[in-house]
């Protein structure tokens, strides 16, 4: 997605190393800008070939981070000669990256029979740069066969337990994908104001879908906006207002331990 231009900053991952780009170019010729689509090659001075492998991935700062696990949905291959048990060890595609991990099934189940799917956690040996809707392939470790493959539904998840089924409701919400949805379960789970920002960061969807959905939720007041500095935080109701009852009772606890001085100061506040 996106597109990219000679002298745009950007940051290669999983390293993590920043650089600017230079001499932007589509199949050989020379542009202006590139767009997602097409295929580029740009000059990137100050780094050497030897730092940059396949599966890394390069963006926009801040935009893409490396993570050791991932939460997806898991379709097995019918031919898939035997059940994929609990913690089996395979190999995850995804983009150009290769990458051993295990397989945790979610829901409490002990295996997966061919041809069926499950919500799974993937626990990787090393960091990977994904998306929440990007494609993957999963092989066996040996022989190395493809058995299955799915999509992510979460590219910054907690750890969870393969027996705790209060994690299916959230998997199921993320593959629907609807915005609005999305936008309340990101709410929910932080429990504290969020920023737009932090918002396009945490569900990593498309700028217009999720600023059309903020706006559906300020109108139906299912979301608050706080206006804060340049821009708004955005808050559950139920949560602004425990917040708030939490600012008075501690107001009033200052107050009694200090009831000549006029107010209390925002930084202890």
């Amino acid at each position: 997605e996106g597109s990219v231009a000679d002298g745009d900053e950007a940051e290669i991952q999983p390293s993590g190393k920043r650089l600017r780009v230079r001499n932007v170019q589509v199949h050989g010729s020379e542009v202006e800008r590139a767009y997602a689509g097409q295929r580029v090659a740009m000059n990137l001075p100050g780094i050497s070939k030897f730092e940059v492998t396949r599966g890394h991935v390069i963006g926009t700062p801040g935009y893409l981070h490396p993570t050791f696990m991932l939460d997806a949905r898991l379709q097995l291959l019918p031919s898939c000669p035997k059940p994929l048990k609990n913690r089996a060890r395979v190999r995850l595609h995804h983009g150009t990256a290769e990458v051993m991990t295990r397989v945790i099934l979610l829901g409490g189940r002990e295996e997966l029979p061919p041809g069926e799917s499950a919500y799974v956690q993937f626990r990787l040996e090393k960091a990977l740069v994904a998306r929440y809707g990007d494609r993957f392939i999963i092989r066996s470790f040996s022989p190395v066969t493809t058995i299955g493959g799915g999509v992510i539904l979460d590219t910054q998840p907690r750890k969870h337990k393969f027996h705790d089924t209060g994690v299916l409701p959230a998997l199921e919400t993320r593959e629907r994908g609807e915005p609005t949805e999305l936008v309340l379960l990101a709410l929910a789970e932080e429990g504290v104001p969020l920023s737009r920002e932090r918002l396009l960061r945490r569900l990593e969807i498309r700028e217009d879908e999720l600023d059309r959905a903020l706006e559906r939720l300020v109108e139906e007041s299912k979301v608050s906006a706080i206006p804060a500095g340049k821009g708004e935080l955005y808050v559950l109701p139920d949560v602004l207002r425990d917040l708030l009852s939490r600012l008075t009772e501690l107001t009033e606890t200052l107050h009694s331990k200090d009831p000549l001085k006029p107010g209390v100061d925002k930084d202890v506040l």
